[in-house]
Formats: C-alpha cells, structure tokens, sequence
C-alpha cells in the first residue's frame, strides 16, 4: 500500500515538472530576442551557483570517504591513511622481451608488435632470434 502511495506522489511530481517545464519555454518562446539572452544569463548564473553547491557537497562527501580532490577536477585520488579502492598509480615498466642488436630497439612483447621486429618477420627472420 506504502509502495503504491509513494509512486503516485512520483508520477504527480513528474507531471508538476512537465507542466512547469512546458509553461517556462512557453513564457520563454514569448520573449524578445534581448530579454530572452538576459534570461539565459540569469538562469546560467543560478545553474553555476547549484553546481558549486552540488560540488561542494559532494568533496566533502568524498572526504568523508577518505579521497582528496584536486582544484583541477578530474578524478579524486585516496589519502595516504587509508580509504579508497586499494589501487595504486602507474606500475613499474615491463622489461623487453625482444631486442635488435644493431639498433638496440627493444619490445616488451606486450601491444601491437614493434615495427622493427614485424619487418624482420616479415622478410622470413624467426623472432626468437631477438628473444633478450
């Protein structure tokens, strides 16, 4: 019954929000061309306000969790004590795996093989032979 009673009073919000949203671009459409522009410069300035708000809540939120953020933006990286998803930055380099002894050219074997060692390949070399 619970259930029932909450989803109507969704449906009605919806409805209450189309309705607005109908009646403001109505109200919108009706304006000049230079009252619609300071129109949209209002509604730019309280839209940057909700955001800084919205953002400001949400870096404490993520600091309540134990994440920094940076001024920048981007993606909020874990505290030194702790918190966070365990992950760790950028892992050490992979040793070559193949090397060409004249030009001393290295591939890891790992991606997309190396140019050098995929025209050696090509002209009928075994790449074993450039195993390090």
């Amino acid at each position: 019954m619970r259930g029932s009673i909450i989803r109507q009073q969704h449906e009605v919000l919806n409805v209450a929000r189309q309705l607005a949203m109908s009646t403001v671009i109505a109200w919108f459409g009706s304006l000049s061309f230079d009252a619609q522009k300071d129109a949209l410069d209002r509604m730019h300035g309280e839209h940057e306000q909700s955001r800084a708000a919205k953002r400001a809540e949400l870096v404490t939120q993520l600091a309540a969790l134990g994440y920094a953020t940076s001024k920048k933006g981007g993606r909020p990286r874990a505290n030194a004590n702790g918190g966070g998803n365990g992950r760790k930055g950028r892992k050490n380099k992979v040793k070559a795996k193949y090397r060409d002894p004249k030009t001393n050219e290295t591939w890891s074997g790992r991606g997309r093989m190396a140019s050098w060692l995929k025209n050696k390949q090509d002209s009928g070399e075994k790449i074993e032979k450039y195993l390090v």
